[in-house]
């Protein structure tokens, strides 16, 4: 479990790192630190721009590399975006679920 929040939180730190666009591509509370959307960070990263994050295309950023096989649900080699989400969206449960178990118990 611990290697999976681990991972998770690799992976989304490394995915969805900052992009240099603008307008509706940044996203963030007033006065915080803006921060590109999701989908601005997935095109970043689909160089080619086919929808698809290519084994390739993951090379250029290992730690997405190194988590690679596991968002693969469907082994073909390339990440969806519905995979890259789904695999964000398990690593929030799995955190939030990790916290709300390490509460002290009374």
């Amino acid at each position: 479990m611990k290697y999976f929040v681990l991972s998770a939180a690799i992976f989304s730190a490394s995915v969805f790192a900052q992009a240099t666009k603008v307008g509706s591509d940044i996203v963030g509370a007033p006065g915080s630190k803006p921060r590109a959307s999701a989908n601005a960070r997935i095109n970043k990263l689909d160089t080619n721009q086919d929808g698809m994050i290519s084994r390739a295309e993951a090379a250029g950023n290992p730690k997405l590399a190194k988590v690679f096989n596991r968002i693969d649900v469907n082994k073909d080699d390339q990440l969806s975006r519905d995979e890259l989400i789904a695999f964000k969206e398990k690593a929030k449960a799995a955190h939030v679920a990790k916290k709300g178990t390490t509460a002290p118990a009374n």
